[in-house]
């Protein structure tokens, strides 16, 4: 699996051979056990996500995710003319095997109104949370397939418990209503994005809530932000909501956001001392052959990285963005309504300050809550 994912899907690439092996992966679905279906079903689904990300983006420089259109088109093909083989796994008895039956079945929007409903009707008898997960993430690539979208939304959301599925619905319901969504609906849309930010069920949720509020207005964007900065306690999520807060209320126009850096400092803020001398040999080893596993197959690599992102190491941690690109905003003389709620939100969150950022010296505002205080009183 290792040696083959190195050839033809490699860091989330497709190759002209990608498309015969998905044909090839298929036809061993149908004859393995569970545990090694579910393996194939997981390389099955990677393929699935490139392709689309290879369609939608267009032709990408060799060895960068995701190839070439035409190899997206014919594992797309190969997945879509598939569907009865993996239409009959939604019953299977094994949790993982059904949900990679369901993403399969709906891994492009152009899957069949007969398969989008026979995974639709298999929803509402599901009883396994992360299945029913599965099967929500397909249908909302295949909505084009309903008639009645809202209607299956609010059928789903009063049968759904699960914290991460109704996450996944009421983002739907946002992004379908958009300026016109119910308070009702974005403010359990800010709560499970609170609650499931820092688990591990937490599958790029930060992007969907901020795709979905941005289609609020800006207004209703801004009171969305300060709510859930309110409620957020995970570091990650924390920063990212102060920085799309920053950036709203003081029209950033920057590009770039997306790349930070992380180290740890001592606990009494300072930075730790070089290392001169080499590591031991056997655990540098040993750590290099893990990530070489872990680099062959992208779902295991993103299941390790929420894993480590999780744990909690000794010291205060330091967050940085980097590459940004254009000129950074000016802070005013006197504050606007926005910038001074967004302000005093941030001044007021506690553990907001209790890491490290450039993320304030960016915008070039104090770096603590007392030097924010003291700015909203000269320019309020």
């Amino acid at each position: 699996m290792g040696e083959l994912c190195e050839r033809v899907l490699h860091q989330g690439t497709i190759y002209s051979a990608s498309p015969a092996v998905v044909r090839a992966v298929i036809e061993f679905v149908g004859v393995a056990r569970p545990p090694e279906r579910h393996a194939f079903y997981g390389l099955l689904t990677e393929f699935a996500a490139s392709a689309r990300k290879a369609i939608a983006d267009g032709r990408a420089i060799p060895c960068h995710s995701s190839g070439d259109p035409v190899d997206g088109a014919a594992i797309r093909d190969a997945i879509l003319g598939a569907h009865l083989r993996f239409a009959a796994d939604l019953t299977h008895p094994a949790p993982g095997v059904r949900a990679g039956a369901a993403e399969l079945s709906t891994a492009f929007a152009e899957a069949s109104p007969a398969t989008v409903k026979l995974v639709r009707d298999r929803y509402f008898v599901e009883a396994d949370g992360h299945v029913r997960g599965a099967i929500l993430g397909g249908l909302v690539r295949a909505r084009a397939s309903f008639e009645d979208w809202p209607d299956f939304l609010a059928a789903a959301i009063n049968r759904e418990n699960d914290p991460a599925n109704r996450f996944t619905l009421r983002h739907a319901q946002v992004v379908e209503a958009a300026r016109g969504a119910d308070p009702a609906v974005v403010a359990e849309l800010v709560a499970t994005f609170v609650q499931i930010s820092a688990s591990d069920e937490d599958n790029g949720s930060r992007e969907r809530f901020f795709e979905a509020i941005h289609l609020l207005g800006p207004e209703q964007e801004l009171a969305a932000l300060l709510q859930a900065l309110e409620q957020v306690s995970d570091q990650d999520a924390m920063l990212s909501v102060a920085e799309r807060l920053l950036r709203l209320a003081f029209d950033d126009r920057r590009t770039g956001w997306g790349q930070i850096s992380y180290r740890l400092l001592r606990e009494d803020g300072s930075s730790p001392p070089s290392v001169s001398r080499p590591p031991a040999l056997l655990p540098m080893i040993a750590k290099m052959a893990r990530m070489w596993i872990l680099g062959k197959f992208p779902f295991f690599m993103r299941r390790k990285i929420r894993k480590l992102s999780s744990s909690k190491p000794k010291g205060i941690r330091r967050i940085d963005y980097w590459g940004l690109k254009g000129d950074p905003p000016a802070v005013p003389p006197t504050l606007t309504a926005a910038q001074r709620a967004v302000l005093t939100a941030c001044a007021a969150k506690t553990a907001l300050w209790q890491f490290r950022t450039n993320l304030w010296l960016l915008f070039d505002l104090p770096d603590s809550a007392d030097g924010l205080t003291r700015l909203l009183d000269d320019r309020s």
